[in-house]
């Protein structure tokens, strides 16, 4: 679990360049200007819900498509359990429903093989 004490630790060494209260550091404060879509998972009992929720309601408020989703009890980034742990299976399928989705409506090209049967990785694409 995520311990306060532990986020301003975390936070210190991450923003060590930046003003704590930037947008580049900070989601919650960013100018939500082009944003289209995103989703949101979230566990009951997350040290982060205060901003979360306030992240989806400015989502919101400026005309984004927020799916928002609250799973059980589990910890702060319980994805990486996946096919370990059921909720983090099903969350990260979710997720890629959503970024398959989401690229496929962009640029339908982005998820598959240049012609030619190059099988490199996705990411280099």
């Amino acid at each position: 679990m995520l311990r306060a004490s532990h986020l301003r630790a975390w936070a210190e060494r991450y923003g060590t360049c930046h003003d704590p209260t930037s947008p580049e550091l900070s989601p919650g404060l960013r100018r939500l200007y082009g944003v289209r879509h995103v989703f949101i998972h979230l566990s009951r009992g997350e040290i982060l819900a205060p901003d979360i929720h306030r992240l989806v309601e400015r989502a919101r408020a400026a005309g984004v498509l927020v799916e928002h989703r609250s799973y059980g009890h589990v910890w702060h980034d319980f994805h990486i359990q996946a096919n370990l742990v059921e909720p983090a299976s099903v969350a990260v399928v979710e997720l890629g429903s959503f970024l398959a989705t989401g690229l496929d409506r962009r640029n339908p090209s982005a998820c598959t093989a240049p012609s030619g049967g190059d099988r490199r990785d996705r990411r280099q694409l």
